[in-house]
């Protein structure tokens, strides 16, 4: 009989643990969805009452005013080392390179591009050499190429040279196809 009520004690034993991890689960669970609600309340509060937050607050928010300015600041570096920037109407991320946004339509605002003398790729703002040919990027990096691939082509539009295999104008987005379709 012995050997059956340590058989009866360990099996109880056993589904005792099992209701024990439930309930630890149960309660980790519950934890969780506490602390969810705390950053809910606190993501409230902080846009509620950032410019004027309660005196025993003010350092908290300021600290993630600081925060959210350096997160920002990291952002728009990784953007500009990926060579990418926001449409400033839809606010997508798109190709710095464009002159439109690829899925609005918004002109985008375009820095000066410098090219490598050499191979013609473009260059990041203070390479010391282009990521191409590896050739090594002068002090002053020469203007992009404006000879056009047929001398006499530009766009009716703005006069800016077109270069061959182009089917808009970088600078208007005029459609070069388009209106050769139209004359014919």
């Amino acid at each position: 009989m012995a050997f059956m009520d340590q058989v009866r004690k360990t099996w109880m034993g056993t589904k005792n643990m099992g209701d024990n991890a439930a309930l630890s689960n149960e309660i980790s669970e519950r934890e969780r969805q506490i602390e969810q609600l705390y950053a809910q309340l606190g993501r409230w509060y902080y846009a509620a009452h950032q410019g004027e937050p309660e005196p025993e607050l003010a350092s908290v928010v300021q600290q993630i005013d600081v925060a959210m300015a350096e997160l920002q600041e990291k952002k728009r570096l990784l953007q500009e080392k990926l060579g990418l920037t926001n449409c400033p109407q839809c606010g997508r991320e798109v190709p710095s390179v464009n002159p439109f946004c690829s899925y609005c339509g918004c002109r985008l605002p375009q820095k000066k591009q410098t090219v490598c003398r050499v191979c013609g790729t473009a260059l990041v703002e203070g390479a010391m050499f282009c990521t191409v040919c590896g050739e090594r990027v002068p002090q002053q990096v020469q203007p992009p190429e404006t000879t056009p691939a047929h001398p006499q082509e530009s766009c009716p539009r703005c006069s800016t040279v077109r270069k061959e295999g182009v089917r808009f104008c970088p600078t208007c987005g005029f459609d070069y196809e388009q209106a050769a379709a139209e004359m014919e």
